[in-house]
C-alpha cells in the first residue's frame, strides 16, 4: 500500500464519519517565568478530534515506512516519533471510545461496496437540486 492510499482512506473516513458535536479540550498552560499555571480551554468538535487521531496514526505509519530506508540514527529517531504519535492517538481514542481500526475497516467496506462505475453523479445532482430549491424559495420570498 502506498502512502497516498493509506492517507486517502483516513481522509475519506473522516469526511464520512466526521461529527460536528461540540467538544472542549482543557489543558494546563506551562507558566512563563513568574506567571502562575493557567487552565485553558480549546473548543472544537468530535469530528475534528477524529481527524487529529487519524492524522496521527497516518503520520506514524508514514514515519515507520520511511524509517526502514534510513541510517540507524535517523531510523531510531523516526521510530521514536512514530511511537509517540501512536501513543497520543491511542490515548485520545481510548478516552473518546473511538476505534481507528474498526473505522478504517468500515471505510474500506464502503469503498468496496461503492466501487465500480459510479462517478458520484447522483450526489452532484442532489446538490444542484438543493441549490435550485433554495434559490427558488429566495425568489419567492423576495417577491413578497
Amino acid at each position: 500500500m502506498k502512502i497516498a492510499d493509506s492517507t486517502l482512506e483516513t481522509v475519506e473516513m473522516s469526511e464520512i464519519d466526521g461529527i460536528e458535536r461540540g467538544a472542549v479540550l482543557r489543558y494546563m498552560a506551562i507558566p512563563k517565568k513568574s506567571k502562575a499555571h493557567e487552565m485553558l480551554e480549546l473548543n472544537t468538535c468530535v469530528g475534528d478530534l477524529y481527524i487529529i487521531i487519524n492524522a496521527l496514526y497516518d503520520y506514524a505509519g508514514i514515519l515507520e515506512r520511511v524509517a526502514a530506508q534510513q541510517a540507524s540514527y535517523q531510523q531510531e529517531l523516526y521510530l521514536l516519533h512514530a511511537a509517540r504519535c501512536r501513543k497520543i492517538a491511542g490515548k485520545f481514542s481510548e478516552q473518546m471510545g473511538y476505534d481507528y481500526d474498526k473505522a478504517l475497516e468500515r471505510c474500506r467496506k464502503r469503498r468496496e461496496k461503492g466501487s465500480g462505475d459510479d462517478t458520484g453523479f447522483d450526489g452532484l445532482e442532489a446538490l444542484l437540486q438543493k441549490q435550485k430549491c433554495k434559490k427558488g424559495r429566495k425568489e419567492i420570498k423576495d417577491k413578497r
